[in-house]
């Protein structure tokens, strides 16, 4: 049986949207273990924000493998909303506080960046999808005043 190609596009967003927030989740909890890891291992009664860029830099370095690598775009793209989704969420959790249209502006700021070297590098179709998603996700946890 073939598949049509907007009946691949359809499983193609699924596939980005379910394996997505199976990401956003395993990077919260290797967040969580190496910041807690990291913070066990010092002995520290404080939280270093140092750790946090330790994740940070875990992240860059296997993004920046992942996304040269030779897997197909699907899954690069998929791929690409866990450092995205991170970035959202970091950046919203250091605006804690401040004015909401701040927060936004900043988020959009953001967002705009990504979709600028998105279209300036020419990716496919999927890293357009994926950078929505996670827009409409980040933003929807501003909005809603989610916690995670």
């Amino acid at each position: 049986m073939k598949i049509s190609g907007s009946m691949k596009k359809v499983l193609e967003i699924l596939f980005i949207v379910l394996a997505g927030f199976v990401l956003f989740n395993v990077a919260f909890i290797m967040a969580a273990l190496v910041i807690q890891g990291l913070g066990f291992l010092s002995q520290s009664e404080t939280q270093n924000p140092r750790l946090g860029m330790i994740f940070g830099l875990i992240l860059l370095g296997l993004s920046w493998f992942i996304l040269r690598s030779r897997l197909s775009t699907l899954v690069k793209a998929t791929y690409f909303t866990m450092p995205l989704m991170s970035m959202i969420v970091v950046l919203g959790v250091l605006m804690n506080g401040l004015q909401l249209w701040m927060i936004l502006a900043c988020e959009g700021l953001l967002i705009g960046v990504v979709f600028g070297f998105i279209r300036m590098k020419r990716l496919a179709w999927e890293y357009h999808f994926a950078t929505l998603y996670c827009t409409v996700i980040g933003i929807s946890i501003i909005i809603f005043n989610i916690q995670i």
